[in-house]
């Protein structure tokens, strides 16, 4: 996404319009007719697209290690109705997370008050949200020679907080934020300087959805017994059992005047 991104800013310099000039969602990609499906802990895994199911459960993995629940796409309109939803589309009043319903704002422009803040996904009462981590500003922009570049800049948050996973029961720990807010300068601007920006607002870790299969089969990869037909992966070095959710706003474009 960044790279197309970066191209755009290269084809608008080279032919006056940009054709990547796209706005961010995320949405589920399966083949079971199930919208929303995006909780870690239910995942059913792609259908047709990845592992049928009824050839991995109830006793293997759902699906290949690659695939992930779904994402969600976020509006900002005015109401619920087709018009109003298809003009926030078209002036790309939207972002996409990874799953959790992150609430995220972000804008660019000049002389900002420091009230705009967002906050995490408050969940439900038998499925908590996880705090957030850190917010970001990730630029891409084209240098004086014509390559593409990137940075990403830590606003607010902090990486380094202590959160953390326990992989033998999921259990999380650490601090973390509920809402997090900053008004970011850019001290790298450059007037004369095409570039965009979007926001990264990260959760704390949490257990994927593989691991917390694994788990919950009696996996323990130092006891080979433990190893059921079709839980081979769980011990595979391919094998990530930790995630850290997010949510990707739309990019910001400046185009110095001609």
């Amino acid at each position: 996404v960044r790279n197309a991104l970066k191209m755009g800013l290269q084809l608008n310099k080279q032919l006056g319009f940009n054709p990547y000039q796209y706005g961010i969602i995320a949405s589920t990609d399966t083949h079971l007719g199930a919208p929303g499906a995006v909780e870690e802990d239910r995942f059913l895994g792609h259908g047709g697209a990845g592992t049928p199911a009824r050839d991995a459960l109830p006793v293997g993995l759902p699906d290949k290690l690659e695939y992930n629940p779904g994402g969600l796409a976020v509006l900002w309109a005015e109401e619920n109705s087709r018009d109003a939803l298809f003009e926030a589309m078209r002036r790309r009043e939207a972002y996409g997370t990874s799953g959790p319903r992150i609430v995220s704002r972000f804008f660019g422009g000049w002389d900002f008050e420091d009230a705009l803040c967002a906050a995490q996904d408050a969940g439900t009462p038998d499925s908590p949200g996880m705090p957030l981590q850190r917010l970001q500003v990730i630029k891409g922009w084209i240098d004086d020679q014509g390559e593409r570049r990137e940075r990403v800049y830590e606003v607010a948050g902090n990486a380094r907080n202590g959160a953390s996973v326990d992989l033998a029961s999921c259990a999380a720990s650490g601090e973390g934020y509920a809402e997090l807010c900053a008004v970011w300068t850019d001290e790298d601007f450059r007037p004369g300087q095409s570039a965009y920006y979007y926001s990264r607002a990260v959760e704390n870790p949490s257990c994927r959805w593989s691991q917390r299969i694994c788990l919950a089969r009696g996996v323990d990869c130092a006891r080979p017994e433990t190893i059921g037909e079709g839980l081979e992966e769980c011990c595979s070095v391919d094998h990530q059992p930790i995630v850290q959710e997010r949510a990707w706003s739309s990019p910001i474009w400046y185009i110095p005047a001609s």
